[in-house]
């Protein structure tokens, strides 16, 4: 089977469902400081993932791009 970087977060996802695969930091809002750490799990992310995925695979193809398509984005955070 080939291995890919989605086969193989499936698979850690299921391997190490609970583990920490990221720390994300908790900001508090009046001083911006950080204040803690939160932990997200191998499976929590793994669902992120695919619930994205489903996401843009229907934004894309209701706005007429076929399957496979390569298709370039970019992200302006305004923070």
């Amino acid at each position: 089977m080939l291995k890919t970087h989605l086969s193989i977060l499936e698979t850690s996802a299921s391997r190490f469902a609970n583990a920490a695969v990221f720390k994300t930091p908790e900001i508090d809002s009046s001083t911006k400081r950080i204040k803690g750490w939160k932990s997200i799990t191998y499976q929590e992310f793994y669902h992120d993932v695919e619930t994205f995925a489903k996401h843009w695979t229907r934004t894309l193809r209701g706005n007429g791009i076929s399957q496979r398509s390569v298709v370039g984005m970019w992200y302006v955070f305004h923070g």
